[in-house]
């Protein structure tokens, strides 16, 4: 996670959203002399977290979200869970919808549930030119290096893995409030 006290911004690292890889560019890139102003850390919390955790007012701050589409997501968090054994060799992707397993996919919704109007939304997909926008935006002077994705793990397109309507319907029940407000589908 990235808390900016300076420009009052919060970028929350959620799951396979690229968070690893956002922390080591925002360490080696962004914070250089501004360390003073700049709590960086590497692990998992919401916005609601970090607000109640550092006593920060809730209205001073925005929030970067970093958003995906949640049907290539739940594809990833299933290979990056096979990947690491964090799921039984043995269970196929269906299964990792509907059942509960070390690995749970649905926690993203604690990141994805709520949009405040100045929160800013960046696309999972174009994130280093979405770090020009916001960082040119307070800096001015904001030059994006190579963004360097660190933990991707090579698998077939998303819509691959999806054998049935029902694993369709459910990932976009389940991930309604990021429907309504980007219109990502299938």
């Amino acid at each position: 996670m990235y808390i900016d006290t300076y420009y009052k911004i919060i970028i929350p690292k959620g799951f396979k959203v690229a968070g690893s890889s956002l922390y080591t560019y925002l360490r080696n890139n962004v914070v250089g002399d501004r360390y003073q102003d700049v709590i960086l850390y590497n692990n998992h919390n919401t916005f609601s977290e970090i607000i109640n955790e550092f006593g920060f007012e809730i209205d001073d701050y925005r929030e970067v979200k970093i958003i995906r589409n949640p049907w290539d997501y739940v594809v990833s968090a299933y290979e990056w869970s096979r990947y690491n054994r964090e799921i039984p060799e043995n269970m196929d992707f269906s299964d990792f919808v509907f059942k509960d397993s070390k690995f749970n996919w649905k926690k993203q919704i604690a990141y994805w549930s709520k949009f405040r109007d100045n929160d800013i939304c960046v696309e999972f997909e174009d994130i280093p030119f979405s770090l020009i926008k916001i960082f040119d935006e307070i800096e001015h002077d904001f030059k994006i290096k190579e963004f360097p994705h660190k933990k991707k793990i090579g698998r077939d397109h998303y819509r691959n893995y999806y054998s049935s309507s029902y694993q369709v319907n459910y990932i976009k029940k389940y991930f309604s409030k990021l429907l309504e407000y980007h219109k990502y589908t299938f």
